[in-house]
């Protein structure tokens, strides 16, 4: 699909072509859940009932690129009716817990990876060994802190952290609106001038 984009304001008229294709993103294991797509990071199918260890790195950080047409979920008004019960619980996502953005805070919440007892319900307020970039499209699962060791003679403590970030595609609406602003931004830093 391609949109065929105009802009005009007082620096000029600007003009583009954003064109949307059968992208990587599409090949993201997911589920839809009216009509929007839901997947995890790092990759898991929602049926994959194996619970993974690949989002983490001995004592080092795991830094994992957010794939192009995806973004963290973050909450909203749909959350507890549709996201939670429909897209968490429901599904394994190969982990026992799948983390969305709330604010500033990554709460986790529990997958039914176990059946389906406790199966959405949160497991903690906020995780502080995940976060993005201030771009949000990386993101980082945090490796021990070796400096909290008992004592320095001792190997340090590993303790891994499990869990997946849920993912939100981008609707092509979204994507023409970031284009757009994308265009007019560019469009102005070649004229000299901030944009209105």
């Amino acid at each position: 699909m391609v949109y065929d984009v105009w802009g005009s304001s007082v620096l000029g008229t600007l003009h583009g072509d954003l064109r949307v294709t059968n992208s990587p993103a599409r090949s993201v294991p997911s589920v839809t859940v009216a009509r929007r797509d839901y997947a995890v990071l790092p990759f898991a199918k929602p049926s994959d009932e194996t619970i993974g260890m690949d989002m983490v790195k001995a004592f080092d950080d795991h830094w994992i690129e957010i794939p192009p047409g995806w973004k963290a979920y973050e909450v909203g008004e749909e959350f507890e009716e549709l996201v939670l019960p429909k897209v968490i619980a429901a599904h394994s996502w190969g982990t026992d817990m799948v983390m969305v953005r709330r604010g500033k805070k990554w709460p986790g919440w529990r997958t039914g990876i176990q059946g389906g007892e406790g199966a959405g319900r949160r497991l903690c307020s906020h995780v502080d060994w995940f976060e993005t970039d201030p771009a949000g499209r990386r993101c980082v699962f945090r490796g021990e802190d070796t400096q909290r060791a008992p004592s320095k003679k001792l190997d340090p403590l590993w303790q891994s952290f499990g869990g997946r970030v849920l993912l939100e595609r981008i609707s092509e609406e979204e994507q023409l609106q970031i284009f757009k602003a994308l265009l007019l931004s560019e469009a102005s830093a070649l004229w000299g001038r901030s944009p209105s």
